[in-house]
């Protein structure tokens, strides 16, 4: 089936009738209210002498202070101070007329961290589980940890042998007390005065690369440490301890593609996932007959890849005549795409603060989306926001776009355009992804190192963070329970959809981890820098498959029919020994690595001097192409950004002729105006 016709402007959609804008509420004053009644609470828990849950419920309502709050700073104090054992007086004899000084409680240090300083004196710094042979290969970095390991700080600095003096302190998140401290100095260590504390302990030290302030591992639950350079906070790392031993997955990681002997049993149909259509207007009986693409043109075979087969060379045929269609879609770089499957409509949100809509390969006659930072204090409040991402809920319509001035996800009904409500959040949000089973949101936020857990109906929608360092991609979970996220470190987490809690995190190639789909059980993922398509299955716990692409890759989705993968390559100007070449289309059968072709791309600059990406006060390295190719799930034809031309490409299985000849791809709708002879 392809693309519906556009809804009729009366109205009738997935959502109702037109809606109306209604005004945004007001976060910080939800977050004020919020923060007094726990500060009610814990005055009460005060009053009554429980100073452990005092304190719980006095922390909970700094994190929704919107400003400083002296008062509560004060109750948090009077808690901790509760918590102390009341020392019992000791006589004095009668000559002794020294006065005890009074100790300090050490507290965790609310002040941020200088990270630029710790940046040139640390270098890389990061938790590991001290391996067993602390001299071989240095281990991921870890957030979460079984009571049985032993937990260590990697500092770069340290393992090139710099010696420089640091103070390293571990406190209970939940407590606010101090569980241990390590100091090291290249000084003698000074005359201890009478009545003064002790002074802490030097590191332990494992294999001369990881330090820690014991021997041995942490109770359950969660930890902050403090590292600081001499006297000044220089890194603030958080990290949590299970229960129960944390399971460890050892993916079964080969340089070349496993052999067919091991891997699962070949089928000879594959499975068909097809969606269910959803509620909503009916679809035109017949196909559409929109304007052909002049954006494609079949290339020749793909080069051999780790499992080489025979490649059907596609048919040459002439490039159709650029269409206006084509051009008006990108007043700048496109930003992301997001396809609604209910009313057969695509989002194109372009660099310059526009959301194009397409039914049937044609733009919606209609005013585009408008998107401006609506942040109130903020300096760029009221001009030309810039989107970062894109994500349509095809239950309710309502399409959500991740808004870097703003700091924000912006939330729009999905004919209309009219924008519904603004969430905010601490930091720019990259990838934004809709879990249509939970209701939930998930946006990326780089600065944070976390993901956010997103209800968008709750007066307060952020309901859990997840620890996400390096993130760089983002899906859900087939059955909407977790969501996977990828790691540039070349790591996959797997964590849970609603709490936020971290499942499981194994390795599943190098650096350079870009980019995630999911296709019949199995997880795909680029490798850039690697020139990889790395995949993994979940259910077993292992790489099943690591196959080697001609050019680097930009972006990958997978086919809901075929149960194949598309990968988009672009080449690297600066790494080539003769012109850049046009960006290629393949496409990969994930089981067996076989690859059926590729389509050659454009290369025209289009549209891309016209970018606005880049002016003052914009962020280009926050521009992330993740969801820069999307599928239509009951055809199957793939809508892409072609960076390289600065505008949408699109494609379908029909152009790969050996993907076509085969008995699923036979069933595939054939659009006409993609495929020779309908």
């Amino acid at each position: 089936m392809l693309l519906a016709a556009w809804l009729a402007t009366s109205g009738c959609g997935i959502i109702g009738g037109p809606a109306q804008p209604t005004p945004t509420p007001d976060v910080f004053a939800a977050l004020k209210q919020r923060e007094e009644q726990l500060k009610s609470q814990g005055k009460q828990l005060l009053l009554e002498g429980r100073f452990r849950e005092a304190l719980a419920v006095l922390e909970q309502a700094r994190v929704f202070a919107p400003q400083p709050d002296p008062e509560l700073d004060a109750l948090i104090e009077q808690a901790r101070r509760g918590l102390q054992p009341t020392e019992t007086p000791t006589p004095v004899p009668p000559t002794a007329t020294a006065t005890p000084v009074a100790i300090a409680v050490p507290t965790i240090n609310p002040l941020p961290p200088d990270v630029a300083l710790g940046q040139d004196v640390f270098g890389q710094v990061f938790l590991v589980s001290v391996p067993a042979n602390p001299a071989g290969g240095l281990p991921p970095a870890q957030d979460v940890f079984a009571p049985t390991e032993q937990v260590g700080l990697f500092i770069e600095a340290f393992s090139q042998h710099v010696r420089l003096p640091f103070t390293l302190r571990v406190f209970n998140r939940d407590s606010g007390i101090l569980v241990g401290e390590a100091r090291f100095s290249i000084q003698p260590p000074p005359t201890p005065t009478p009545g003064a504390p002790p002074l802490p302990p030097p590191p332990v030290v494992f294999g001369d690369r990881f330090v820690w302030y014991h021997t041995g591992g942490e109770l359950p639950g969660n930890y902050r440490v403090e590292l600081y350079a001499d006297s000044t906070l220089a890194v603030v790392l958080d990290f949590r301890v299970t229960q129960a031993p944390f399971p460890t997955a050892t993916p079964v990681v080969a340089a070349t593609p496993a052999p067919v002997a091991t891997l699962p049993p070949p089928i000879a149909t594959p499975r068909i996932v097809v969606p269910t259509p959803l509620p909503g207007p009916a679809r035109p009986p017949v196909l559409p007959t929109p304007l052909p693409p002049p954006e494609l043109a079949p290339g020749p075979p793909a080069t051999p890849t780790a499992t080489p087969t025979a490649t059907a060379t596609p048919t040459a045929t002439p490039t159709p005549t650029p269409q206006t269609a084509q051009q008006v879609l990108t007043g700048g770089i496109p930003a992301g795409l997001a396809y609604n499957p209910g009313i057969d409509r695509l989002y194109v949100a372009d660099s310059s603060g526009v959301v194009w809509t397409l039914e049937s390969n044609r733009r919606v006659d209609q005013p585009p989306f408008r998107v401006t930072a609506e942040r109130p204090g903020s300096i760029e409040n009221g001009t030309t926001d810039k989107p970062s991402s894109i994500a349509v809920d095809p239950t309710s319509g309502l399409v959500y776009i991740g808004l870097k001035r703003s700091e924000a996800i912006g939330v729009f009904h999905g004919t209309t355009g009219a924008r519904l409500k603004t969430i905010n959040l601490p930091s720019r949000p990259t990838k934004v992804v809709v879990n249509s089973t939970l209701h939930l949101l998930y946006a990326i936020l780089p600065e944070r190192n976390a993901t956010a857990i997103i209800d968008p109906s709750q007066p307060t929608p952020i309901i859990a963070t997840a620890s996400t360092p390096q993130a760089t991609d983002l899906l859900v979970s087939e059955d909407g329970r977790s969501i996977f996220v990828t790691h540039l470190t070349g790591e996959l987490s797997e964590i849970d959809g609603r709490s936020g809690e971290l499942l499981s995190r194994v390795a599943l190639s190098g650096p350079g981890l870009f980019a995630l789909t999911q296709a019949n059980g199995l997880l795909a993922a680029i490798n850039v820098p690697r020139r990889q398509l790395v995949v993994y299955d979940p259910r077993a716990k292992q790489v099943t498959n690591q196959i080697d692409l001609a050019l680097p890759p930009a972006a990958i989705t997978a086919g809901p029919l075929t149960g194949t993968v598309y990968v988009l390559s672009l080449s690297n100007p600066l790494d080539a020994s003769g012109p850049p070449q046009p960006p290629v289309l393949s496409n990969f059968d994930p089981a067996s690595g076989k690859s059926n072709g590729i389509i050659r791309l454009t290369d025209r600059a289009g549209q891309m001097s016209q970018s606005p990406v880049g002016l003052p006060g914009d962020d280009p390295n926050l521009m992330s192409l993740n969801n820069a190719i999307t599928v239509n799930p009951f055809s199957e034809v793939v809508y892409l950004i072609n960076p390289d031309a600065g505008r949408i490409s699109i494609a379908a299985p029909c152009m790969y002729p050996s993907l076509s000849q085969t008995p699923v791809g036979e069933r595939v709708p054939r659009p006409d105006w993609l495929c020779p002879g309908g």
